[in-house]
This record gives C-alpha cells, sequence and structure tokens, in this order.
C-alpha cells in the first residue's frame, strides 16, 4: 500500500510539473508574440515618414527587414534582398489585410523549425503599404531551449517530492500499521480525522470479536463441565447395576436417578442444539403469527409441572385499542382447571375445561378474539414464550402464582411474564442472560434447568428485532416484559 501511495505521487508529481511548465512556456510564447508585433509596429509608423526609394541612409536596426510593396503587390523596395527577385505579394495575409484596413500581421514558419518569421504591413498616404519583419524564436525552440533546466528542475522537485511523499504516505499509514499491532491503544491525536470513524469501527469489531471469543471458550468449558456432571452420574450408576452392587430393594432408586440425569442431559443437549442454530442460521420464515395461541399452547404444555409444584397460571389477553373498552381473557390452570373469559362491555362469562383442547380451539378462535398478531418465524416466539413461563414455573415458591400478560396496543405488543418466585438480585440482573449463569445454582440442578434458558430468550429477541426489560426483587418475584410490533394492516394469519 505504502509504495503505491509513493509511485503515485511521484506520477502526480511529474505530470504537474510537465503540465506547469508547458503552460507557462505558452503564456510565455503568447507574450513574446504580442511583444514582436508591437516592436514592428513601431519601427513601421518610424518608417512611415522617411522616403526608403531615396534615402540611403535609413537607420534600420540588425534582424529587421523593410520591404515597400505597390498597389499591384509588387515590392520596390527591400533592405536585404533584391526586389526583382521577389514575388508578388498580393496573396500574403498581412499585406491582404493593410490594403484593406490600413493595418494587417502574421506569423509563419521559418525555413527551419527554430524560428518563427513575424510581418506587420502599414498602408502608407501614397497608397503603398510597408511591411517590416523579423524573425523570432519559435514554441519548439522555445521549450528546447529550456529542457536542461526543465530537467534540473525535474529532478529536484522529484527529490523533494518523493521525500515529501514517503512522509505523508507514513503519516497516513501509521494509524493503519498501529492498529495491526496493538489496536486497543491507538493514539486518536495522531489519526486523521477521515480515518477516525475507520479505526473506531475496527477497534468495536475487534472488541466484539475477542468477546466472541471468550465467551465460546467460557460456554466450551461450561458445556464440558455441564455434561459432565450427569454423564459421570450415569456411568457410575449403571456400572453398579451391571456388577449387582446394588440391592434388589434399591434397583429401582438408582434406575430414577439414571432417568433423571438422562433427561437432564438430553434437555442441555436440546438447548445447545438451539443456541448453536441461533448463532448460525438466522431465520427468514415471515408469517403472520397469533401470539395469544402460541402463549396458549405453551402454558397447556406447562400445565402438568405448575401442578406438580402447586403453582397457579394465569393468563390476561388485553386490547388496548378497541373502540368498547378493553376485551379481557383470563385462564387460570390449576385449581380449579378452568378458565374464565370476561367481556367488559357485557355480564357474559363463560367456564370451560383447559384440558377440552377442541372445545377450547373453536372458543378461542371466536372472532371477538384479541389474536395479539406479530410477523414471524412462529417457532422462534414459541420457544421465546415458552422459556420465559418455564423459568417462571421453574423458580417459582410451592403454592405461587404465574401471570401472563399480553397487551395490544396502538403500535406494539407488550408481553409480560410475571412471577411470585424466588426473585433475582440486583448484582445478578446484569448477567442473567448469559449462557449457563443462574443465580442459584442448586435450586437449578434440583429442577433441572440448564442456565440457558434466557440466552436462548436473548438471542430470539435481538433476531426479531424486539425489546425486552427485566424487573425484580429478592423474594418478590421477577417481571420480565418483552415489546414486539405488531402486524401491518390486512395481514391475516
Amino acid at each position: 500500500m505504502q509504495y503505491k501511495i509513493n509511485i503515485q505521487f511521484t506520477i502526480i508529481t511529474l505530470i504537474s510539473i510537465i503540465l506547469c511548465t508547458c503552460i507557462t512556456a505558452y503564456v510565455f510564447y503568447g507574450a513574446l508574440n504580442r511583444e514582436v508585433f508591437l516592436d514592428l509596429k513601431l519601427y513601421a509608423e518610424m518608417l512611415a515618414s522617411e522616403d526608403l526609394l531615396s534615402d540611403s541612409k535609413l537607420n534600420i536596426p540588425d534582424g529587421i527587414r523593410v520591404t515597400l510593396i505597390d498597389n499591384d503587390g509588387n515590392a520596390i523596395y527591400d533592405s536585404m534582398t533584391d526586389v526583382t527577385a521577389l514575388e508578388n505579394h498580393n496573396k500574403r495575409p498581412e499585406v491582404i489585410d493593410a490594403f484593406r484596413s490600413g493595418e494587417g500581421q502574421a506569423r509563419r514558419r521559418s525555413s527551419t523549425l527554430s524560428n518563427d518569421a513575424y510581418y506587420y504591413a502599414i498602408k502608407l498616404d501614397n497608397g503603398n503599404v510597408l511591411r517590416v519583419a523579423k524573425e523570432g524564436s519559435s514554441l519548439t525552440s522555445l521549450i528546447t531551449s529550456i529542457l536542461p533546466m526543465l530537467a534540473i528542475l525535474l529532478i529536484l522537485l522529484s527529490i523533494i517530492f518523493i521525500g515529501f511523499s514517503r512522509v505523508m504516505t507514513n503519516n497516513i499509514v501509521r494509524p493503519i500499521s498501529q492498529l495491526a499491532v496493538d489496536t486497543a491503544n491507538v493514539n486518536e491525536d495522531e489519526i486523521y480525522p477521515e480515518l477516525r470513524p475507520f479505526v473506531k469501527k475496527i477497534q468495536s469489531q475487534h472488541e466484539e470479536i475477542l468477546k466472541d471469543a471468550t465467551m465460546r471458550q467460557e460456554f466450551t468449558a461450561n458445556v464440558s463441565h455441564e455434561l459432565k456432571t450427569p454423564l459421570t452420574a450415569i456411568s457410575g450408576y449403571s456400572e453398579l447395576l451391571e456388577n449387582g452392587m446394588i440391592p434388589p430393594d434399591q434397583v429401582s432408586t438408582y434406575a430414577k436417578q439414571i432417568h433423571k440425569n438422562s433427561a437432564r442431559l438430553l434437555t442441555l443437549i436440546n438447548d445447545i442444539i438451539k443456541l448453536s442454530e441461533l448463532d448460525s442460521v438466522k431465520s427468514d420464515v415471515s408469517e403472520t403469527v397469533s401470539l395469544t395461541e402460541i402463549t396458549q399452547q405453551c402454558l397447556g404444555t406447562l400445565e402438568f409441572q405448575a401442578e406438580q409444584q402447586n403453582i397457579s397460571l394465569h393468563l390476561d389477553v388485553i386490547n388496548e385499542t378497541s373502540k368498547d373498552s378493553s376485551h379481557v381473557r383470563r385462564l387460570k390452570v390449576g385449581d380449579p382447571q378452568l378458565y374464565t373469559e370476561t367481556h367488559r362491555d357485557s355480564n357474559q362469562v363463560r367456564r370451560l375445561k383447559v384440558s377440552d383442547s377442541q372445545q377450547y380451539t373453536e372458543t378461542y378462535q371466536n372472532s371477538d378474539e384479541v389474536r395479539c398478531l406479530t410477523v414471524g418465524d412462529p417457532r422462534l416466539y414459541e420457544e421465546l414464550i415458552y422459556n420465559l413461563c418455564d423459568n417462571a414455573v421453574r423458580y417459582n415458591n410451592p403454592g405461587g402464582h404465574v401471570y401472563v400478560t399480553l397487551r395490544e396496543e396502538a403500535d406494539e405488543i407488550i408481553l409480560i411474564v410475571r412471577d411470585t418466585g424466588i426473585g433475582i438480585p440486583k448484582p445478578d440482573q446484569e448477567r442473567i442472560f448469559e449462557r449457563f449463569y443462574r443465580v442459584d445454582k442448586s435450586r437449578s440442578k434440583q429442577t433441572g434447568g440448564t442456565g440457558l434458558g434466557l440466552a436462548i430468550v436473548k438471542h430470539i429477541v435481538e433476531h426479531l428485532g424486539a425489546r425486552i426489560e427485566l424487573e425484580s426483587e429478592t423474594g418478590m418475584g421477577t417481571e420480565i416484559r418483552v415489546h414486539f410490533m405488531k402486524a401491518g394492516e390486512g395481514m391475516t394469519a
């Protein structure tokens, strides 16, 4: 790069010098022509009052040729040549102009390329034409005469500009070279203002690469550790069973432990695969999705797990833009297995069993339902909502509640998942979306948590262009809000 810049500077310098020299020579040559013609005019005006034919002592400067031409174009006097040998001058442009307008001038190439012949003619009172001529340097000879000086100038300027270009190139390239050595400690005062955005972009990308490499290294170490624990337990229990070292009455206990660790291992592997897919493959599916449907399906899937921990699930779907106030649907799973639908603009209340999927589906597809439509990959929305609700159930207290709210507003849909669980301490809230990060590690293992659920949620939120917020207090529970874009007008599921 530096070599190319130096070559380009050198070429530009040489071209500039040559162009400037040629332009200067051309301008000087034009000035010289005007000066020569002015001198010839002065000579002609001085000689106009002289009698060229009778005065033998005329004071004619060296190099000046004087010719007197009659009305017929014949030369009747010439200061340098015998007039009998001269041809008729009626076709000479300066003579034609003199007869026509009183004066004329012309420049013609002489027999040699080194000189030009300059002519100035003036019409006398007696009708004759007086012409004065001299030879002068041509443009070619002028440039040829300055070639030695031009060559010396080219050499001197080339040396100066090549040195200058090297210094200038080093100043331009130095920040880039420094970036290759140490990106983090580049001195911004030495960088050209035009390069600062470029340098900042490189620094930002470098930091992202380092951060990503660190995260991948930590992820690999964490995966190895997380996989090792259940595999070690499965290997140990199965070896005891194989060698007959377990009493018959305790075989089922050990088998349960193997099953539990196998399930944990399978869950962990599935979560790792999901994260890997989110990292490497970006979904380009763009379908109209009903968040109400997906949320109901996720809560139905978690119903059994919630019952085992004596946790109640609640779903509110609210349309803030409805003309007839708000349209709210409420679902409670647990005690009893019923959900209640309430229209605020009427007294109608219907109770249906959640487990009766056909009856629920028919009711859910009622035209009055608030469907909360957005656009994207349905699988990503399902994964996001399921992980949030699963975390709310998993880290809740026995007899607690999980409140899920879908609020459809004018320009967005807000998903709110709130639980009455253990909460998240303030210092841990910034790291809660990191991979394998757990607030309560012992409880996570007891409940089968992998520490990847919220990391998956974060990836999906970024991919969907959504926005996530978290509020939590130790012992008081956690509330997570996700803001989605609404589907466009006229779109149908």
